[in-house]
């Protein structure tokens, strides 16, 4: 398995952008994504 431990900046805006939009969408509903753990823990991390 290949791990990314750096990720251009660009890249990182344009996801942070998108999740940001995705968790604006349901607002009065928490937004449920299916990830893996590890997934989840980058996310976690990154935040």
């Amino acid at each position: 398995m290949n791990a990314i431990t750096e990720m251009p900046e660009e890249l990182m805006q344009h996801w942070a952008k998108k999740i940001t939009y995705l968790a604006s969408l349901h607002r009065e509903k928490a937004l449920e994504m299916t990830c893996s753990q590890h997934v989840a823990q980058t996310i976690r991390d990154f935040w």
